[in-house]
Parts: structure tokens; sequence; C-alpha cells
């Protein structure tokens, strides 16, 4: 069983656990299958059978799929990025005045680069900071993935009211 993370997940933040008629499964080798960390899950063989396998992301669950094992073979398992970002969003919003809450938002844009509020949250931290270039290259992104964004567009006059000012 194979569950593959995409670029820019944390991969020590998902677990797994998979179930086989209703009770958690055992690798070949008499592994319990439950909350496994995801990369420790890739090792382990499954009897052939019909599973269902549940991933959590920071503690939340991502999803839930049966999964058939056939014999000689590995099932695969891919999660879904914008689900991830939108748990890394959370998780910056929940860690707000936190030193390390901007890691979260740049995690969610690199696991879905249109997860526009992550990147007004970077934009409006860039912008706090005096980075106007920065700050300016996010709304922008912004703008052009939702061209009516408010928050894209007030970002964008504060930066040309601090241009002005910086003349």
């Amino acid at each position: 069983m194979v569950v593959r993370l995409p670029a820019g997940a944390e991969g020590r933040s998902a677990r797994v656990t998979v179930l086989r008629l209703g009770e958690v499964a055992a690798a070949v080798d008499g592994r319990r299958l439950e909350r496994v960390d995801a990369a420790e899950l890739s090792g382990a063989a499954l009897p052939p059978g019909a599973y269902v396998v549940r991933v959590w992301y920071r503690g939340r669950l991502v999803i839930e799929r049966a999964v058939p094992v056939i014999s000689g073979s590995r099932a695969r398992m891919e999660l879904p990025a914008a689900k991830l970002a939108a748990i890394e969003y959370d998780a910056g919003v929940a860690r707000a005045r936190d030193r390390d809450d901007l890691r979260y938002f740049r995690r969610a844009v690199r696991l879905d680069p249109r997860h526009t509020p992550a990147h007004l949250q970077l934009a409006a931290a860039a912008l706090f900071h005096g980075n106007l270039t920065e700050a300016e290259s996010r709304a922008g992104l912004v703008r052009t993935l939702d061209p009516g964004n408010p928050h894209a567009n007030r970002i964008a006059r504060l930066i040309r009211q601090m241009r002005r000012r910086q003349r």
C-alpha cells in the first residue's frame, strides 16, 4: 500500500488507518495498521482483499476510500493537494501572531498555487513588514485568480499609498 503525498506536504503530519471487514487491518508481517505514518505504510505488504483506507492530515480526516489489493500488486492512493492546502491554511490561521504562522501559508500555496486566502495572508504579512515587492506580487496573483477580490484590491491601494509616501 502506497499513500502518495503531494509535493509540499509535511510527511510526518499524515497518518493512515487501514480497515478490513470493519476492523483494523494487519500487514503481512502482523503489524496493525492504525494511525501509522504514511511513509511507514509504504513498506507494508497487505494480503489480497478489499480494504478501507482512512488518511488524516494534521489530525483531520482527508480521505476515506475503498481500496482493492490484488495479489502481487501494490495499491496506490494519491491525496488531494487542495484539501491539504486548506488544512495548512487553517493551521496558519489558528497560529495567527505566532512566529511560525507564515510557514503554513507558504506550504498551502506550494500545495495549491491557486489558494487565494493563503496568498492574501502572505501579501498582508509582506506589506506589514515593508516588503512591497512581494506584497504587490502576491496581491497581483490573487487579482489574476479572482479579479474582483476586494482584499487584493485593498492591498494594492495600500501599496500605492506607501509608494507615494516613499517618494
